[in-house]
């Protein structure tokens, strides 16, 4: 599959560091499919870019790819269309709560996420997952002490969860929501990745596994961004519970909240109608590369850890060693010519975490890494000689 190329306008060209390549975006290096760039430039070349009369036809493409691929029927009445994942999250929040609100705030997070209920003036309430190395796990017991200290309105949850890969199953989401049952706590669940799941892995919604009482409070937030490579296009849906949820959800001024283009909702439903193959064809070669990374990890760059993600296209590494003593380990490996999203601004308090996107050409993964081994053995064999302070990371993620 042929690369893109990053024009000057992309956030990926505009961010990443000259000549270095560019690992911290949770975008992909492919284009989208065929029945994508067909579609859009058929609607474009009709002539007609005026006001929209409604996203019908793609809430019932999305309706159809739910149900074939997670079993998923949901009620076209229940749908809403935003500009994005963030843009559905703001609508949520400002529908849900009020301000001065707990939000609890699954961690580590996307950090616009983490940022937005601030910006929105909530309280952001962390609730870090339970460690690595049993893989990580939602800590309940933590949950129960902060449903009962904050009194939060709102939980943010996210699976296939970014930046860890976790793809959280069945019995994992119905403890969450037994959790909830008895307290009055709505759910945003944002499942952006749900389609970059790999073989003995499969996505289930928030709301198939909560039960009908969690279920009727929850917000499911899906988009073709991910899978497809379509972010800026800027099309997201909002799948509301119940219908009284939705009604409320609608409520929030058009005028305030905006939505989404024709043309990103045509795009997007061409992926859900006609891209299926195309995915599966690139989940598999994803899986490869996410095969290549951590086997090179294990072998070659001992200083660098983490799980093979279950889902996404990202890796969630741990600094060891002589490269977490370096005190900033997004610059040091920044000096290796690449360039990786510092884990701090999603929530990491350890400074020692590093986020790789490896959705790119193989060739292009394999040199990052030689560069990344490279400075790794350098480290090794010098003595440590300087902690310099950690830069302020503030990029999209």
């Amino acid at each position: 599959m042929p690369t893109f190329q990053r024009r000057e306008h992309s956030l990926s060209a505009r961010e990443t560091a000259p000549g270095a390549l560019a690992m911290w975006l949770a975008e992909m290096e492919y284009p989208p499919p065929d029945c994508v760039t067909e579609m859009a430039t058929r609607y474009l070349a009709g002539g007609h870019l005026g006001y929209p009369a409604g996203f019908d036809f793609a809430t019932e493409s999305l309706r159809h790819w739910a149900r074939r691929r997670y079993g998923w029927a949901t009620e076209e009445r229940n749908y809403g269309w935003y500009s994005g994942v963030l843009h559905a999250t703001a609508a949520v929040v400002l529908t849900l709560t009020e301000p001065g609100d707990a939000v609890v705030v699954l961690t580590p997070t996307y950090p616009p996420m983490l940022r937005a209920v601030s910006q929105l003036g909530r309280q952001a309430v962390r609730w870090p997952l339970l460690g690595e190395e049993d893989g990580y796990r939602f800590d309940l017991a933590a949950l129960a002490t902060v449903l009962g200290r904050e009194r939060p309105t709102l939980l943010i949850l996210n699976t296939p969860h970014n930046p860890t890969g976790r793809v959280f199953t069945a019995p994992e989401l119905r403890a969450l929501a037994e959790h909830l049952r008895d307290s009055p706590v709505q759910v945003l669940s944002d499942e952006i990745f749900a389609d970059i799941v790999y073989p003995g892995v499969r996505h289930v919604p928030f709301m198939l596994a909560a039960g009908a009482e969690v279920a009727d409070r929850t917000v499911t937030v899906l988009s073709a961004s991910k899978a497809f490579n379509l972010a800026g296009l800027r099309c997201a849906a909002a799948i509301a519970g119940s219908a009284e949820l939705a009604r409320r959800l609608a409520q929030l001024p058009a005028s305030l909240t905006g939505t989404t283009t024709v043309v990103g909702a045509v795009a997007s439903a061409a992926a859900w109608d006609h891209g299926e193959k195309w995915l599966d064809a690139v989940i598999n070669m994803l899986a490869a590369n996410r095969d290549l990374l951590f086997s090179r990890l294990r072998q070659h760059i001992p200083m660098l850890a983490g799980r093979p993600p279950e889902g996404t296209y990202l890796g969630w590494l741990r600094a060891r060693g002589a490269l977490a003593a370096t005190g900033d380990v997004r610059a040091e490996l920044l000096r290796a010519g690449v360039d990786l999203a510092d884990g701090t601004p999603f929530g990491d308090d350890s400074g020692r975490r590093v986020r790789l996107s490896f959705a790119c050409p193989p060739d292009v993964l394999a040199q990052a890494l030689d560069a990344i081994a490279v400075t790794c053995q350098t480290l090794a064999d010098q003595p440590p000689s300087r902690s310099p302070g950690r830069a302020s990371e503030g990029r999209p993620g």
